[in-house]
């Protein structure tokens, strides 16, 4: 990975696809590339990943499913016959204080004309939520949608316009879901100048609860995950542009994070449990109260 981190794991494969007969053709020895622009972080060059073993290329059920996600397309009348199927099986790793990071580039799209993603497998991990930010020329400011894939083959189907991301993951944990990962969220997407909106945080949070019921505990600590996810996010930063990849125009950025960090830490508990509330959110400013 170009950030330095080794806690993804991948193999990769192409196959050519007949529309028509539903005939796959194994193409072996395939590099994967990806412009600047769509990945930033990895892009510009031809990637080469561990081919998928014999036992995968030859998987009548693989065969299936690929014929079975595209008989699921509405736009598959506009698909060349012929067409190249890039298969990834990816597996991120998060250990005891490094976590994993699904989508290092953070929010984007994939230059893929149809994507279908499946979970594998969770194991002792907390995080990975996937976050889709719309259709539009940029992304909405919030996510319109948040999902956590959890039981097995758990699934989902995007095209090359959906701007999307998914939340970093840690290793074991005893607390419930939605900590760290809600904290980072309203870090992320939620600031606004030196502080929070809270009207956005309110909205991030009626569309996650939508799909995850938050619980008591889980309601009270928002304020300190949300301390923590800008505090962690100023360590990475000073990490990253002081002693991994010293980069001098850089230095100053973990600052930005730790003023947040100590704005958040100012706000009144009020402001993050009434977020809550059917009220409009009570902290409409961005700065604290004196």
């Amino acid at each position: 990975m170009s950030d330095g981190g080794k806690y993804r794991l991948r193999r990769y494969g192409q196959f050519r696809f007949s529309a028509d007969t539903g005939r796959l053709t194994h193409i072996p020895g395939t590099s994967y590339f990806q412009s600047v622009e769509v990945n930033p972080l990895n892009g510009g060059k031809s990637r080469q990943f561990a081919s998928l073993t014999a036992d995968t290329v030859e998987s009548r059920f693989l065969h299936e499913l690929i014929r079975f996600d595209f008989a699921q397309l509405t736009g598959q009348k506009h698909l060349e016959d012929n067409g190249l199927i890039g298969v990834h099986q990816i597996q991120t790793l998060a250990t005891s204080g490094i976590p994993g990071n699904p989508t290092p580039e953070g929010i984007h799209r994939d230059d893929e004309i149809y994507t279908s993603e499946r979970l594998i497998a969770r194991h002792n991990i907390d995080g990975g939520i996937n976050y889709f930010y719309g259709s539009a020329a940029k992304p909405t400011t919030c996510p319109q949608t948040v999902w956590k894939q959890e039981s097995y083959f758990d699934s989902y189907y995007f095209d090359r316009t959906l701007w999307h991301e998914v939340s970093p993951i840690v290793s074991g944990s005893d607390g419930g879901v939605g900590f760290f990962d809600l904290g980072m969220a309203i870090v992320g997407a939620c600031r606004e100048g030196s502080g929070i909106a809270f009207e956005k945080a309110k909205q991030l949070l009626l569309g996650y609860q939508k799909v995850i019921t938050l619980r008591s505990i889980e309601r009270e600590t928002l304020k300190t995950f949300a301390v923590y996810a800008a505090t962690a996010t100023s360590f990475w930063r000073f990490r990253q542009y002081h002693l991994r990849r010293p980069e001098p125009r850089l230095y100053d950025q973990h600052v930005e994070m730790q003023s947040l960090a100590d704005t958040i830490s100012e706000y009144p508990d009020s402001c993050f449990m009434e977020l809550f509330t059917e009220v409009t959110a009570p902290c409409s400013e961005t700065e604290p109260s004196a």
